[in-house]
């Protein structure tokens, strides 16, 4: 009855989550999805991961475009991702070290698989070992 006194819930990450197309951020959902089901199984930590980096994406997971993308598979995944831009590139590669670190027992080789997708779209072993030397150093010095 009162909706209109309620403001309504924006996400602070929008802007950045407008710079990806709807099909790279069902491919990183569908990614991580793959790894976790190439790997063993997704716990419910890795879900949590795959359900706020949806979030920060603004993209619902009962979108139409996520079936798309596991309907793709691997090839469809890494195309979508082989034109990021370097910021998008470095929240992929934190997005994908954050779930791999909810893996359990299977985390080396969620790492293993991550590396291999990373290497794919265009992001070294180098590269992505520099990233989260720079979020650790970030969050060392802020956090």
């Amino acid at each position: 009855m009162f909706n209109f006194f309620r403001k309504k819930q924006e996400n602070p990450f929008s802007e950045f989550a407008a710079t990806y197309s709807k099909a790279q951020k069902a491919s990183m959902i569908g990614i991580m999805l793959m790894l976790g089901k190439s790997a063993g199984n997704i716990n419910k930590q890795q879900m949590d991961v795959i359900s706020n980096t949806a979030k920060m994406l603004d993209l619902d997971l009962d979108d139409p475009i996520l079936l798309t993308a596991g309907q793709g598979g691997h090839d469809y995944l890494v195309n979508n991702l082989k034109n990021l831009n370097q910021s998008q590139k470095e929240y992929f590669v934190l997005t994908l070290h954050g779930y791999c670190l909810t893996g359990g027992e299977n985390i080396e080789k969620l790492f293993n698989y991550s590396l291999q997708f990373c290497n794919k779209i265009g992001i070294s072993e180098t590269e992505y070992e520099s990233t989260i030397k720079k979020m650790t150093l970030m969050m060392e010095k802020f956090g």
